[in-house]
């Protein structure tokens, strides 16, 4: 069975999920990578997706044609779109439209917070100054309004499922990939060339609702204390937060730019715990940091924050605090530095946990099901 993967932005961490979960069907069935781009692939899996089927961006109506011709050229038995969003789940109901077969929405942002967080004016004058481009709000809005013409649904947290209905399916990880014991932690610090102080590692990319501000105001406020190190693996030293934050901790920040897959299990090993401090925000609501599972998976420290379905993933295997509160996780991390033997003792924790509920082999089992369900036995 071939099942096309159709992806909004090749060229953005939006594909990030849609590879994790094309490689766990890969197991079982031949997948293809879909996908409009204006700046080639995404670097860190540029190797990875170097057989995707890559179309031009283009604005309306020009980009029309562009999904057009995608959609006549998939001829999978399935369809697998990622986001309800016009150069994804648009194209894959364009493709259903010209020949018939099932179609699985998978849903891992709550897109149309992401448009009211400028302002419900923005949103509306972004509507018709911007209605040219497939990711203005008009177009996002009414994409989530044609949710339902999907034939099933695949979602990262209840939170989503109880809002959209479907399946639940966790973001996952390959466990030989990220296994603890292929990376020796002092090795990786002299290859990375990382200071020696204990490194707090954030990854991912950088917005002001990831509550990287507080995580910054607790390093600093550390610091009195430890010689801890804060650092941002997926940053670009120019962009405009990713300065403040540099100034904010008086240049303490280390900043790295977005690195391979391959990479990031060396960063992991590197650092002494993974902070994940989201804020309580529209945009964080219902979403899983995926970045939570690859700290786990490496047996990680984890100090995270009370957002979505953090708690219930961490519970007895991490640290977790209230949103916003730098002072909270000044204490978690503190707790973390000054007991050695209790962070390791969680951080195996979430590793087992891990294996059983978020691996490859969990995404496995569900997405076998969920075929079943589709007539594919």
């Amino acid at each position: 069975m071939v099942i096309d993967l159709i992806v909004s932005d090749l060229s953005s961490h939006r594909v990030a999920r849609t590879y994790c979960v094309g490689e766990v069907l890969s197991m079982d069935h031949e997948v293809r990578y879909w996908g409009v781009s204006s700046k080639g692939l995404w670097k860190p899996l540029a190797e990875e997706l170097v057989e995707a089927r890559v179309f031009p961006r283009r604005r309306l109506p020009n980009s029309l044609s562009v999904m057009k011709e995608m959609a006549g050229k998939m001829d999978g038995d399935v369809l697998y779109a990622f986001k309800p969003l016009v150069d994804s789940f648009g194209v894959a109901l364009l493709a259903k439209r010209t020949r018939p077969r099932p179609l699985i929405l998978d849903i891992d942002d709550w897109e149309w917070a992401f448009a009211l967080s400028k302002g419900r004016w923005s949103v509306l004058t972004g509507s018709v100054r911007h209605v040219a481009r497939t990711s203005s709000p008009g177009w996002v809005w009414l994409m989530e309004r044609l949710v339902s013409k999907a034939d099933a649904l695949t979602t990262v947290s209840t939170v989503f499922q109880r809002k959209y209905g479907g399946i639940l399916l966790p973001h996952g990880r390959n466990p030989e990939r990220l296994n603890p014991g292929l990376f020796d932690a002092k090795e990786e610090r002299l290859r990375l060339q990382l200071p020696g102080e204990p490194i707090l590692l954030f990854l991912g990319t950088p917005r002001p609702h990831k509550g990287l501000e507080e995580l910054m105001d607790a390093a600093m406020d550390l610091r009195r204390d430890f010689p801890v190190r804060p650092l941002l693996v997926g940053g670009d030293a120019s962009d405009p937060f990713v300065r403040h934050l540099v100034e904010r901790t008086k240049g303490v920040l280390e900043v790295r730019p977005m690195c391979p897959f391959g990479e990031m299990p060396r960063y992991l090993a590197a650092s002494d715990l993974v902070v994940l401090p989201q804020r309580e925000d529209p945009r964080s609501l219902g979403q899983v940091p995926a970045k939570l599972f690859d700290a786990m998976a490496m047996a990680r420290p984890i100090v995270a924050t009370a957002v979505s379905e953090i708690p219930s993933i961490l519970e007895g295997c991490g640290w977790v605090v209230p949103p916003g509160d730098a002072s909270a996780l000044r204490e978690a991390i503190g707790q973390v530095l000054r007991e050695p033997a209790l962070a390791k003792e969680r951080g195996d924790k979430a590793r087992r946990r891990f294996k059983e509920r978020y691996s490859y082999s969990a995404m496995r089992t569900i997405l076998r099901r969920l075929l079943v369900q589709l007539g594919f036995h």
